[in-house]
């Protein structure tokens, strides 16, 4: 998926007449609604909530556009949440990895070494020139062991870099995608505030603000699921940032 052309289209939506104020059309239309749905009594009041055609397709309407945006967003990022999953069950092998190379070069460490002996040709050397070249022995054969657990450390970190690489991605693209939705949702009730205006003169019981819910099922939904893949990664560093504390104590 190109993002770049994604961000693009999102910046076009953005910059759509329906989501800018309304023009004078637009507004003499949803003006007039609102003086006929007020006169013949279309605009209703059903268990204390103001009803019409008019003001169902308005939501209606945001919400379609929603479902559409979302759906959207959903599928220019299924790789992205693809790729995530795979790296959250990439990091158990690798903390596996990671804890037998430490065991394994702890064990090394723990082997007693003696500082005293001699080999074939060093009769002439001092104690402290031979304690020397044992201790050099010593960390030559211990940087297998180090470097292996160099490398799970690695391997480790760079996995944990790329879920929240990934994720702040994902991010971006969810906010670009709230940003569109919130001014298409000012867009709607911009024209239903006309219409409702336009009503008042013929229902004076209408109340003095607009008593219309605008519902975004298919953000929510993808916020959910969003939520879930920010809470694992976050319980995720948390973790790893205990272990490493730990360690460290």
């Amino acid at each position: 998926m190109n993002h770049k052309k994604v961000y693009q289209k999102r910046l076009q939506s953005l910059d759509k007449g329906k989501a800018k104020s309304l023009g004078p059309v637009e507004k003499l239309t949803m003006r007039y609604a609102g003086w006929v749905d007020g006169r013949h009594g279309l605009l209703r009041c059903e268990n204390g909530t103001w009803q019409s055609s008019v003001l169902k397709q308005e939501v209606d309407s945001y919400e379609e556009f929603c479902a559409g945006q979302m759906g959207r967003l959903k599928f220019e990022e299924e790789d992205e949440f693809k790729k995530l999953n795979i790296l959250f069950d990439t990091v158990v092998p690798l903390k596996t990895n990671l804890t037998a190379a430490k065991q394994v070069l702890e064990n090394a460490f723990a082997e007693d070494v003696d500082l005293t002996r001699r080999k074939e040709g060093e009769e002439s050397l001092t104690e402290v020139q031979v304690a020397a070249r044992r201790n050099r022995e010593r960390e030559e054969s211990l940087l297998p062991f180090k470097r292996a657990v160099a490398e799970s450390e690695k391997a480790l970190s760079d996995t944990i870099e790329a879920i929240f690489t990934s994720l702040s991605q994902v991010t971006e693209s969810f906010d670009s995608a709230a940003k569109i939705t919130n001014r298409v949702l000012q867009h709607h009730q911009r024209r239903i505030d006309v219409y409702w205006r336009s009503a008042m003169r013929h229902l004076p019981d209408l109340p003095a603000l607009p008593n219309v819910t605008f519902t975004n099922n298919s953000e929510q939904e993808f916020a959910k699921h969003y939520e879930q893949v920010v809470q694992r990664a976050e319980k995720l560093r948390l973790t790893l940032a205990s272990e490493l504390q730990e360690e460290v104590l």
